[in-house]
């Protein structure tokens, strides 16, 4: 069948309204009388009645009162506006819908005569119709949207065997007897039955249970009323017999079968044929189930309710019944019939080929075109090969592959044009498909404009074949300007194919500024008369255009500002903000017009993306966007993932939507940061944003089976993970292997936390923040996201006062989309949090290793308990694992999680481990003290080949030769929000700080900074008056004939490189110093106390430190007599 035009049948020409003018001699005013008129494309005048001589005292016609907006005129002509109406295109093919399938009918504006319209030309429409059984139509804008110029009628609300005629009139809102109506008359024929049965084929032993399930069966049209049910066995060559011999009844009438088979032949195959019918309608299905001995098991498919897209992924499900359930392996197959392409299932699968679920990737099974216009499609026998300690048995199904509709044409005029200007025409013609209706979805690329271009769509999808379309981007110079232009084409049934065009579309040029709000501002003036008179595709098209404009001046302007302030050039702050300001106004206006689009648009899965991705334009520049606009893009997203999981709405979110939702988010959370919202009370950006996410998160879950290939959103700000896994099965998912979320998170689950939560199917979800979602956002702000601002040029208030990791939160979300509460295991979760992007410099302060922390929502605050982390940095050459945990190991104990690898280069050579709690408010804590024991322990050597050792009180490895990994790993015993933090005082009971000073750190201080220091004079005195009395003893120890033997060679920094000689610290503090009554010369010459201890004496540790707040030195020497 070719499917043209879906506008069948011959609709009453359109009748407008319009108000003839008059003249009423009494008032001397005009006066307009209503009469009807059948419209033309020409502009209607009207010829002044006068009913009796003209006075000469009489009002001029050029100084009477303005005439009502339907008409304008001077007396003796009257120019009438006019308005134009035809239902354009709809579902109705050869007079006839389906009930089983949504209908639409649209209709169009073909003329409306505005110039002689002095008032707003705003247009009302409304939808009527009554049925054949003299019912008028319920039509509401809910369901139908019946003040809008599309009619729809969801799956199963029109009644089968009835004929409908429909009717849409309009008017100008502001001049009611302008007027216009067209209407459509059409029948709602009955589909066929479905019968399904479980299995479709089936191999089992006599002593085996067979279970032929039918319940699944149903009627397309969903009509009132049940369905029967016959089922008769066959079997090769003579009756049907239960397995004690007796003959099996020749009919059943209920919806499932359970049964016990003669098996006294292997191999003995029985038939069962299902007849089901209800009101005149029948359906057949076939099942064969073949005997052999012993009690196998039975496996079972459960089968599909018809034709699978090749677009769309295909889920199967199965169940084994067994007398032995935990000896029961499973393994999937599959097989092409003639003349279906072969598909590796090994690939083609994104779940494991032995679990119970089997889960096909969108696009791996092919289908196929006819070579005429008879369609043949392709056709796969999945099999389930079941075995356990009995023996195998097996089940199969047929899946069959919905044809997509065969190739037209696809014609595009003309073939080059200017953006948001040129009015390009588009056609496509000679598609067939027996699954009508049609439907047709526009949509572009710009070639060459990103790594992973994706179609951008706009228009939903539509039963109609012509469209005239502008359009919202041009294309990139370097590539001729190009852009390809899509049609694709969907069948009822959803599958899809498509053809392509290429035009050429070059930018609007705008020489300056206010040119461009002035331009933008037209703009939105005609996007606003488009919405106005129900033109939706065409106003968000307009609203795209505009938001890609806007994005395109609004990033030039940051371009100019960095520039500026990298010349050390005056800023224009002031000029800056007042385009600012300007275009936050019009982008709300955008934003008013995505919410009117969407209210006008029954919620689809086309209207989820199309909205999504224009909101993520219009908030694309964060400076941009003022905290209302922050509200309204929140709740626009919030909205669009409460109807994906809605049960109200046939939307479900795609890819491409999850996407934008996913863009749309992080460009909203970015703009809170940027233009945060005023109070205390305002919301966190992020709060709002990683809400959003989470609840897309739970709702991406329900469609997925246990162990399926997650689903990830990966932008500037957010991120996500989720995937379904079954609690309960160690061997797959998260279990088998870590979780990788697209921020660079790892996470591991242990086996022991289904039982621990009662197994069933959960929800994992990965959601990370650049911005944290529990402190102020200008209190704590990301390394990655500093760079975004710096990108967007707000950090020149230095509104930020420190830089800390993402937040990630892992989190389990039960089969009611609730979150699990998940603490206190018995064995820990193990994750890694990235440190840093991968084009940062550092991420790490090397004077406070990072640590794992967690937010505790019953103090509104950030903890460590029950959390610890692997020492970061450590020794080159040496791995830092997580001991193999079990049940005996317990929170108090977390500390001690981790070792070092034995085979890590002799690295604990001599060492043996303790732990240990110096200090008694630790007792009973996990703030044990780990420490690296006895004589020529390697790992507590300073002097170790690695320059890097363990020192105990400050809990970490130290020396220049650590070195340092660009991820923490963590282990906690509960799921919530985490974060890699660098500041030790983070948490409540744990080990004091103490920070190692460097040696840079102390040589950057000049004598200016430690004069207005009392602590490092006090520091430096100490240490001064130290250093001389080292020396005095050094002296007295020559003279008694002592031989001193250096063990160290200075001052160890924190960085690799040479060691920092003392005297050349403090050389650059002091000049001189006094001991034993002559001077020693310290900071000019190097002949000094400081030298003589270096050289005759040495010293094993030289250190600054801070515990706690308190600053401390040490200078150990050890002496050798000779």
């Amino acid at each position: 069948m070719v499917f043209g035009q879906a506008l069948v049948g011959v609709p009453r020409a359109a009748r407008a309204m319009c108000g003839v003018c008059g003249y009423n001699e009494g008032s001397a005013q005009h006066s307009f009388h209503n009469e009807p008129h059948w419209p033309s494309s020409s502009r209607r005048a009207y010829h002044w009645l006068n009913k009796g001589p003209k006075s000469a005292g009489l009002i001029s016609p050029h100084s009477a009162s303005r005439p009502s907006a339907g008409a304008q005129g001077d007396g003796e002509v009257c120019e009438m506006c006019t308005l134009q109406l035809q239902i354009q295109s709809s579902t109705v093919v050869d007079g006839m819908v389906k009930r089983a399938f949504q209908n639409q009918i649209i209709g169009s504006l073909t003329g409306l005569d505005d110039a002689a319209c002095e008032a707003s030309t705003e247009t009302t429409f409304q939808w009527g119709g009554t049925s054949s059984d003299g019912m008028v139509l319920a039509l509401t804008e809910e369901q139908n949207r019946a003040s809008t110029l599309r009619l729809n009628f969801p799956k199963s609300t029109l009644t089968t065997y009835l004929s409908y005629s429909v009717t849409l009139s309009a008017r100008v809102t502001a001049s009611p007897e302008v007027r216009a109506e067209d209407a459509l008359t059409f029948y709602v024929e009955p589909q066929a039955l479905v019968a399904l049965v479980t299995p479709s084929e089936l191999e089992s032993g006599e002593d085996s249970t067979v279970m032929l399930d039918a319940s699944a069966s149903y009627d397309p049209d969903g009509e009132e009323g049940g369905m029967n049910f016959e089922w008769r066995c066959a079997r090769e060559g003579t009756n049907c017999r239960d397995r004690s011999g007796a003959l099996l009844p020749p009919t059943w009438t209920s919806a499932t079968l359970s049964l016990t088979l003669e098996g006294s032949v292997e191999g003995l195959v029985y038939s069962f044929n299902l007849k089901l019918s209800k009101a005149g309608r029948e359906a057949e299905a076939l099942v064969r189930v073949t005997m052999n001995s012993g009690p196998l098991p039975v496996p079972s498919i459960v089968a599909l309710p018809g034709k699978v897209n090749a677009n769309n992924k295909v889920s199967l499900t199965s169940s084994v019944e067994s007398i032995a359930p935990a000896t029961v392996t499973r393994a999937w197959s599959v097989a092409a019939e003639a003349g279906t392409a072969a598909i590796d299932l090994s690939t083609a699968a994104s779940t494991p080929l032995n679990q119970a679920d089997l889960v096909i990737r969108a696009g791996s099974l092919q289908a196929r075109f006819g070579l005429s216009s008879a369609q043949v499609d392709s056709a796969y026998l999945f099999k389930l090969q079941a075995q356990d300690s009995v023996g195998p048995a097996f089940s199969t199904l047929r899946v069959v592959v919905n044809s997509p509709p065969a190739p037209g044409t696809f014609t595009v005029t003309p073939v080059s044009g200017t953006v948001l200007d040129t009015e390009f025409q588009m056609a496509a013609g000679g598609w067939e498909d027996e699954d009508t209706p049609l439907w047709y979805q526009l949509s572009y690329m710009v070639t060459g404009g990103e790594t992973n271009p994706q179609q951008t769509m706009l228009n939903e999808y539509k039963p109609e074949t012509r469209a005239s379309t502008k359009l919202p981007e041009e294309g990139l110079e370097a590539f001729g300007r190009e852009v390809q232009m899509f049609v694709t084409v969907r069948d009822a049934l959803g599958a899809v194919t498509s053809a392509s065009a290429t035009v050429e579309v070059q930018p609007v040029v705008v020489a300056d500024e206010a040119e461009l709000t002035s331009y933008v501002d037209a703009q939105l003036a005609s996007s606003l008369t488009l919405d106005s008179n129900g033109d939706v595709d065409a106003s968000l098209l307009v609203v795209d255009g505009i938001a890609s404009l806007l994005n395109n001046a609004g990033a030039s302007r940051r371009r100019r500002r960095r520039e500026r302030r990298r010349a050390l050039l005056h800023e224009d702050a002031e000029e800056d903000a007042e385009q600012i300001a300007a275009r936050s106004a019009q982008r709300e206006v955008m934003m008013d017009l995505i919410s009117s689009g969407k209210a006008s648009l029954v919620s689809t899965d086309s209207t989820l993306e199309r909205m999504s991705s224009s909101t993520e334009k219009v908030v694309g520049n964060a400076e941009e966007v003022a905290p209302e606009l922050q509200s309204k893009g929140f709740s626009m997203m919030d909205s669009l993932v409460a109807d994906a999981a809605s049960p109200d709405t046939t939307a479900t979110m795609t890819m491409g939507a999850v996407g934008s939702v996913g863009g749309a988010l992080s460009n909203l959370v970015l703009a809170g940061v940027v233009n945060p919202a005023g109070g205390e009370s305002a919301p966190n950006p992020a709060a709002q944003g990683l809400g959003i996410l989470g609840a897309m998160a739970v709702t991406l879950a329900s469609g997925m089976v246990d162990g399926e290939e997650g689903a990830t959103v990966d932008t500037a700000v957010l991120s996500m993970l989720v995937q379904q896994d079954d609690l309960a099965d160690p061997t797959s998912g998260a279990f088998a292997a870590p979780l990788l979320s697209p921020s660079g998170a790892a996470v591991s689950f242990p086996s022991s936390l289904g039982p621990a939560l009662g197994g069933g199917s959960a929800a994992i979800k990965l959601l990370t923040s650049t911005v944290d979602p529990h402190v102020n956002i200008s209190a704590n702000t990301s390394a990655a996201l500093r760079r975004l601002l710096e990108e967007e040029g707000a950090l020149a208030t230095g509104a930020l006062e420190s830089v800390s990791t993402a937040v990630t939160s892992i989190a389990l979300s039960g089969a009611d989309g609730k979150e699990m509460v998940v603490h206190g295991l018995s064995e820990a979760i193990t994750f890694s949090l990235p440190l840093q992007a991968p084009d940062s410099d550092s991420a790490i302060n090397e004077t406070a290793p990072p640590q794992c922390a967690f937010f505790d929502t019953s103090t509104g605050s950030y903890s460590r308990a029950g959390c610890t982390a692997r020492p970061n940095p450590r020794p080159p050459q040496v791995e830092l694992n997580w001991w193999t945990l079990n049940a005996s190991k317990v929170e108090g104990e977390l500390r001690r999680m981790w070792s070092i690898d034995p085979s890590s280069s002799g690295f604990l050579s001599g060492c043996e481990e303790s732990f240990e709690a110096v200090f008694p408010e630790y007792l009973g804590t996990d703030a044990g003290y780990r420490k690296f024991l006895g004589e020529g322990c390697v790992a507590a050597d300073p002097e170790n080949n690695a320059s890097c050792w363990w020192q105990w009180d400050a809990q970490a490895f130290l020396g220049p030769g650590c070195v340092y990994d660009q991820e923490i790993h963590c282990l906690c015993t509960h799921l919530t929000d985490f974060k890699a933090v660098q500041d030790q005082e983070v948490g409540t009971l744990g080990p004091p700080k103490v920070t190692t000073v460097g040696a840079d750190d102390m040589t950057s201080l000049t004598p200016g900074d430690v004069l207005q220091s009392i602590t490092l004079l006090a520091v430096l005195g100490g240490l001064m008056t130290g250093c001389v009395l080292l020396a005095w003893l050094s002296n007295w120890a020559h003279h008694e004939g002592v031989s001193r033997k250096a063990v160290g060679s200075g001052l160890r920094g924190r960085h690799a490189g040479s060691p920092f000689l003392l005297d050349e610290l403090l050389g650059k503090m002091v000049s001189r110093v006094k001991g034993g009554g002559r001077e020693r010369e310290c900071a000019t010459d190097k002949l000094s106390i400081f030298r003589q201890l270096m050289t005759h004496h040495g010293t094993d540790n030289l250190w600054f430190k801070t515990i706690g707040e308190t600053w401390t030195w040490s200078l150990m020497a050890r002496f050798h007599p000779s």
